[in-house]
This record gives C-alpha cells, sequence and structure tokens, in this order.
C-alpha cells in the first residue's frame, strides 16, 4: 500500500488542495489496470475533483475510502459526476466524526451496466403520476400499459403514484417490474435518506424512484445479470445495511474487487450521508437501446 493511501484515516482537507488532486490522482493511476476500457484514469480523477468542488466535505473523507470508491465506480465503468446521472460521490460521517467517501448508482449508471453486458435490447423507467392511465397484469399474459396525461406543472413529485422498469433481452424474453408510491418511500427509508440525511432522493425524487424500480426488476432474480451489475447492487445493498447499523463484511467477488484492486479494507459506516450537492439532470422516460450504445460520457 503506498504511502498516500497509508495515511488514509485521518482525512485529507488539511493537506491542502493541491496534495488533494495528487492523492486523488495517485489513487486513479493504482486503480488503472482494473478500470473498464472506456475509463481514462486522468480524466476519471478530474471528474472526481469537479464533484469535490461542488461538495468540499469529499475532501474531508479519508483516502481509503476515496480508493475504494473510486475503485469500484471505475472497475464498473461510471463516471463519478451527478451531472451525468451514472454515479454520485457521497461524504458520510463516521460516529467517531471522521469522514468517508462513497458511492450511490444512478439509474443512467444501471442503465449502462445493462447495455454493457450484452444481454439487453432495451431498458426503461419511468415514473406515473396521478392524472396518467396506468394499468399493469401479472400472470401468464402479463401486461403494462402507461398513457401520460399529467399536465406537466403538475409532474412533482407529490403527484407520483408508481415507478416502473421495463427489459427486453436480446433474445426477445421481455420482464417488467411496477412499484407503488409506498414501496417507493420504503425503499428510500432503508437508505441515508430514511436517517434524515440529505441524499439525492431530495433533489431527485422522480430519478431516484425510477432507479429503485430499476434495481428491484434486476435483483428479482429472473433478469440475466452480469458481474458488473450484481456487483453494483451488491455495493449498494452493503451501503444500506452499514447505514443500517449493520456491519460491512468485504468479500472478494469472482475475480476482482475495489479492494483487492487497491490492497486496502473499507472502514464500517454507521452514520449516513450529512451532505451531497450536484444538478439535478432526470430527463423523464428515458429509453435506452443497446444498439445505439457509445462510449460517451
Amino acid at each position: 500500500m503506498s504511502n498516500e493511501l497509508a495515511q488514509s484515516n485521518t482525512g485529507v482537507a488539511a493537506a491542502g488542495g493541491d496534495k488533494f488532486e495528487v492523492l486523488v490522482g495517485t489513487i486513479a493511476k493504482k486503480a488503472a489496470a482494473q478500470f473498464a476500457a472506456h475509463i481514462k484514469p486522468d480524466a476519471f480523477a478530474r471528474t472526481f475533483l469537479t464533484e469535490a468542488r461542488r461538495n468540499p466535505k469529499l475532501r474531508e473523507c479519508d483516502a481509503t475510502s476515496i480508493g475504494i470508491c473510486l475503485a469500484t465506480a471505475g472497475m464498473l465503468g461510471l463516471q463519478l459526476s451527478g451531472p451525468l446521472g451514472e454515479a454520485y460521490p457521497i461524504p458520510r460521517k463516521r460516529k467517531d466524526g471522521s469522514m468517508e467517501c462513497t458511492m450511490i448508482v444512478g439509474y443512467k449508471g444501471y442503465a449502462r451496466l445493462a447495455r454493457n453486458s450484452g444481454e439487453v435490447a432495451q431498458m426503461s423507467a419511468h415514473v406515473v403520476y396521478r392524472d396518467d392511465e396506468f394499468n399493469y397484469t401479472y400472470g401468464f399474459d402479463e401486461t403494462l400499459t402507461h398513457v401520460p396525461k399529467t399536465k406537466s406543472a403538475d409532474r412533482i413529485a407529490a403527484n407520483i403514484t408508481h415507478a416502473y422498469a421495463t427489459l427486453t433481452t436480446k433474445d426477445g424474453a421481455r420482464y417488467f417490474e411496477v412499484l407503488d408510491i409506498d414501496d417507493i418511500h420504503d425503499r428510500r427509508k432503508r437508505g441515508a435518506s430514511g436517517k434524515n440525511a440529505s441524499t439525492p432522493w431530495d433533489t431527485d425524487f422522480a430519478a431516484m424512484a425510477r432507479k429503485s424500480a430499476i434495481r428491484a426488476l434486476l435483483s428479482g432474480g429472473l433478469v440475466p445479470l452480469s458481474n458488473e451489475i450484481a456487483e453494483a447492487l451488491e455495493f449498494e445493498r452493503k451501503q444500506d445495511d452499514a447505514i443500517d447499523g449493520g456491519e460491512i463484511e468485504i468479500k472478494p467477488a469472482p475475480k476482482r474487487t475495489a479492494s483487492t484492486a487497491l490492497g486496502i479494507e473499507q472502514k464500517q459506516t454507521v452514520e449516513p450521508v450529512i451532505e451531497r450537492a450536484s444538478d439535478p439532470q432526470p430527463v423523464e422516460g428515458e429509453v435506452i437501446d443497446a444498439p445505439a450504445f457509445d462510449d460517451e460520457p
């Protein structure tokens, strides 16, 4: 483990901005061999530093947790940028007062992972508002219809009644998952938002509701998962468990993990997010077609 990472558990804000930038660049280069092909270490580090300027609390996080956050996002191939919506770096305060950096995967991040898997032909996620026509049935002849009718001025979080995700595989199999508003709030409460912390739920409720539907769909056991999707789901599950006071147990995933990439261990989190800053960016009803995928952010 490098000297830069060995100093980790004290935070790096006091060391000055230049040293912080060097530290982030060193971490990105150290983990670069494990990154997805389209992730370039220098650009990736700059993206994280931009987020740190948006949210200075990230500069107070210890280097070990920053390393795990960057390595995890880089291996999954997700950009740590709020405006891009793929993944959010989040500062959290531990019970001992120290700060750690963790990651929340955005719904666009799960969409990218689904496209990259090679199994998915199309995936979409939407929220349903109070005046929309919305019907679905489960069983042998499963159907789902959604006709948006709510006026744009009324498309606010308070009027959301459901969120749903749909997925079609390359072999034509179709899946969908529907969450009603009670399901959505139950899932929100499992994370840091349920502990009265500031999270993306506060600024991007519709996007987070759509992400919850995607997460429910992908974790339901029927949809074929890539290693990257499975790793993202497991990573977020561990974050939820940590917030609930459970212990985080880092078990190496097949072939690679963030911890093994950096040669470090993750410190237990027992307190939730205290602050984040990012620009709202969701676009309602985004549909992702696998053939149109390219490597743009």
